[in-house]
């Protein structure tokens, strides 16, 4: 899988990259633009430079066990407002993580016993709100 940062004016591709091996289900970016985050079904977040391509941290947020293959599969990220977090989603009844962006490091975990289908965080950087298509 290959991930591709495009100009919108005048939509061309500025760089294309392949940090991961396996299947990318999830991106985002960094407010400041600085830092672009990629998140692979099998349980890895790079961190990478989207001026560079260098890969800054890699995050491995679940090891891959095919017999439980659904097991914290990144869908969805998003960075907090200064950029320090970066909160990760994933299919399956886990929980939302909060990893340091700068370290890499698990933060803490939000507990929610529900599928997190996407989320973001509030401006103030201190909440994340999410959303499940689970009817519980």
């Amino acid at each position: 899988p290959v991930v591709s940062v495009w100009a919108t004016h005048p939509g061309a591709v500025l760089r294309s990259r392949r940090w991961h091996n396996d299947p990318v289900a999830a991106v985002a970016f960094a407010p400041d633009g600085r830092v672009g985050a990629s998140g692979s079904i099998y349980g890895t977040v790079c961190l990478w430079s989207p001026f560079t391509g260098e890969v800054l941290q890699t995050i491995v947020v679940s090891k891959y066990d095919a017999f439980d293959s659904w097991r914290m599969r990144p869908t969805s990220l998003v960075f907090s407002p200064d950029g320090g977090v970066i909160a990760v989603a994933s299919f399956g009844e886990e929980p939302v993580q909060l990893y340091s962006a700068a370290t890499g490091d698990l933060v803490r975990s939000l507990t929610a016993n529900i599928i997190t289908d996407a989320f973001a965080f509030f401006p103030d950087g201190g909440t994340v709100v999410g959303v499940s298509s689970d009817f519980k």
